[in-house]
């Protein structure tokens, strides 16, 4: 299962998912997860955006952060694309 869109309401999907037992990736163009409400906030451990972040690594779920998704040629097979950031 693929999320699209990391940001609270994507980051509680892909870990709900994965804890049901759903392979999952989420993917997100922005380079952190956390979206505009939890901009950055992975980062800092007693946030809510970092715990429901560990829920996903726990969870075995793939995070695709600064990327775009632009086509599935077959079932299971994803083509993506990285954002340019400052650093890379």
């Amino acid at each position: 299962m693929l999320v699209v869109g990391g940001g609270p309401a994507g980051m509680a999907a892909a870990a709900c998912a994965a804890a049901c037992g759903c392979q999952v990736g989420i993917v997100d163009d922005n380079p952190d997860l956390g979206g505009q409400i939890w901009r950055r906030e992975t980062t800092n451990p007693t946030s809510d955006a970092a715990q429901w972040a560990a829920r996903l690594r726990v969870a075995g779920s793939e995070v695709l952060a600064g990327a775009r998704v632009f086509h599935q040629p077959e079932p299971g097979i994803l083509r993506q694309k990285r954002q340019k950031t400052s650093t890379n």
